[in-house]
């Protein structure tokens, strides 16, 4: 006969701050990063799966403000300037300043002593490996611009979407008729389709994030908004003849250090800290 009990979810067996996060290469650079600041690491698969893992596993676990998760900015706003601040503590997700965790990754200094460290074959000089990081961020200019509008545009057609209504307050065909046509959503889609859809402002909107990212390859600030997965990815091919097996240990390598230089990126120092408070607290 079967049992009813329901078994408890088995991060939350484990003690400490849980942490779940997009892919095995955030956990590989975090682990190390963040120290004993964590006690257990959840992948969750991608992006979109975080946020509902950590909602849940906070239900599961008496919302004991323990289990936090982290996710790439990608093109989103990252949402650093809270964290430490807000009056009912950290937010359930963490959103750093960098476009993805790979951005993080993309030091020529670190990368040339990991390289050596880890005895890779085709180990370049730091001077080489920053031609290469150089290189291939300015391949991404007008891809990053192009993601970038794309973004906005999305932004702006779902800007004011209904939310789903209560079962209550939606009792007749024309209440539910109403709910949908009477939204703001509704009278404003279509203007903001015909935005969406103009040829020129599309190519203003292109023009303008491709001068931002131009300009963020002058000044040395290409590391936040560039992706970090392409890079770190040719990177490594470029330097190990098995990439697939050997970008856990560069990173690893690469966050060791960091570590040793007081090197540590700041957003990641200043979660590891809050992460440590919040393990007291819990």
């Amino acid at each position: 006969m079967a049992s009813n009990n329901i078994s408890m979810p088995y991060p939350l067996t484990s003690s400490g701050i849980i942490l779940v996060v997009e892919d095995r290469m955030t956990e590989v650079y975090l682990r190390r990063i963040l120290g004993g600041a964590v006690s257990e690491f959840v992948t969750a698969g991608g992006h979109g799966s975080v946020t509902a893992l950590v909602r849940d596993l906070r239900v599961q676990d008496d919302d004991r403000n323990r289990v936090f998760g982290l996710c790439d900015r990608d093109f989103d706003v990252s949402n650093v300037t809270t964290w430490g601040k807000e009056p009912n503590g950290p937010p359930f997700v963490f959103r750093p300043q960098r476009m993805e965790i790979e951005n993080y990754l993309l030091d020529e200094l670190a990368m040339f002593e990991a390289a050596k460290r880890l005895g890779a074959p085709h180990v370049k000089t730091s001077d080489e490996i920053k031609s290469l990081l150089l290189s291939e961020a300015e391949r991404q200019r007008f891809w990053i611009a192009c993601r970038m509008e794309m973004a906005v545009i999305h932004e702006t057609m779902l800007k004011d979407f209904p939310k789903t209504p209560s079962i209550d307050s939606i009792s007749t065909m024309q209440l539910a008729v109403d709910y949908i046509e009477k939204s703001t959503w509704n009278e404003t889609v279509a203007s903001n389709l015909n935005v969406a859809l103009d040829g020129a402002s599309i190519q203003k909107g292109v023009n303008m994030f491709s001068e931002v990212y131009d300009k963020s390859l002058r000044d040395g600030t290409w590391t936040e908004n560039c992706s970090g997965k392409e890079i770190y990815k040719t990177v490594c091919q470029v330097i190990f003849d098995d990439y697939r097996h050997r970008q856990y240990d560069f990173a690893m390598a690469i966050a060791q250090y960091q570590i040793d230089r007081d090197a540590v990126p700041l957003d990641l120092s200043a979660l590891r800290d809050i992460l440590k408070r919040q393990a007291k607290i819990s």
